[in-house]
């Protein structure tokens, strides 16, 4: 998983061999909301999930040890960077893109 200033890149390895090899690309334009479940004291894993306007919910689990916190800021800052853009071209087009 790759994260940039303007989209979420997913690669699934699949197979025995891994040879089968699917790519995702998830712009933050289409993000409608997101949610993340921190590590307790008995579960080590943090979780991320990411619903987008099309009807699809990514999930991502985290090992105790990543910065989930610093990864929703990231989001919430990229999100809130293309809400901008989108909205300067609602006014400039007269068309609304999320």
């Amino acid at each position: 998983m790759i994260f940039t200033n303007k989209r979420i890149f997913v690669v699934n390895v699949q197979g025995i061999t891994g040879k089968k090899v699917s790519y995702f690309s998830y712009p933050y334009s289409k993000v409608q909301y997101f949610g993340v479940e921190t590590a307790g004291v008995m579960d080590i894993d943090s979780e991320l999930s990411l619903a987008f306007t099309n009807g699809a919910v990514l999930q991502f689990d985290f090992k105790s040890h990543v910065d989930i916190k610093g990864i929703c800021t990231m989001i919430s800052k990229f999100y809130s960077l293309g809400m901008n853009i989108s909205r300067k071209n609602q006014l400039n087009t007269g068309s609304f893109y999320i």
